[in-house]
């Protein structure tokens, strides 16, 4: 599934957000190659400066872990009568291990509205993704929010420096 069709199919709204977009990307790119399980064994580090540079997103490393961050800056969420800014409980994310020569494992959560849920669950399965639980952070907000959890281990994206 390419970029385009993720974002629309007939009968189907468009996705409302670039950080959104860059979210499920984020998952996507790295699991259009397949996926094996992998051991990290004595593998270096993931070049996070790159990956983030590559999804135009926050990226910030804490040993081998390289971390992606998407603040959903469109939804105007509100919770208890208090407008939520974006980095408060409405960021999607994704982190990256490398596992092995050319492998990383990749794990993340996606802050969604509950229209955008099907159309990017239908990405992350159609991708090779586990989609590993659908949940709320929070009650009562306005418009609601849900999360998506997903993981897989991938090659990486042949962009990148192995």
């Amino acid at each position: 599934m390419n970029r385009t069709s993720m974002l629309h199919r007939e009968g189907e709204t468009t996705m409302s957000s670039d950080h959104l977009i860059r979210g499920t990307v984020a998952f996507v790119l790295l699991a259009l190659l397949g996926s094996a399980p992998g051991r990290a064994q004595d593998a270096p580090d993931l070049p996070c400066e790159a990956i983030g540079n590559v999804l135009r997103a926050s990226a910030s490393s804490s040993g081998p872990v390289c971390r992606v961050t998407f603040p959903r800056a469109d939804l105007g969420v509100a919770l208890l009568g208090a407008d939520l800014p974006p980095g408060m409980g409405l960021t999607s994310w994704a982190a990256f291990h490398r596992t092995g020569p050319g492998r990383a494992l990749v794990m993340g959560d996606l802050a969604l509205t509950p229209e955008e849920l099907p159309l990017v669950m239908s990405g992350l399965r159609e991708n090779g993704l586990l989609v590993t639980a659908v949940h709320r952070h929070m009650l009562g907000e306005q418009p609601a929010v849900v999360f998506t959890s997903a993981n897989a281990v991938t090659r990486f994206l042949p962009l990148l420096p192995d």
